[in-house]
């Protein structure tokens, strides 16, 4: 996952140092990128989920 993190953001133009700390929107973009193993539901998708456990 390092190599993957490596080089997405070197495409980003960003520089890897010791750490990095990813926030919910960063862990979405990069899941739809592949990045963070599975990919992460969409806005519409995760409100169709809410919707369906309130109407269970």
């Amino acid at each position: 996952m390092t190599t993957d993190l490596s080089t997405a953001s070197s495409t980003m133009g960003i520089e890897l140092l010791d750490h990095v700390i990813v926030t919910r929107s960063d862990h979405t973009s990069m899941a739809r990128l592949g990045l963070m193993g599975s990919e992460a539901p969409s806005a519409r998708e995760a409100g169709e989920a809410r919707t369906e456990r309130y109407l269970a």
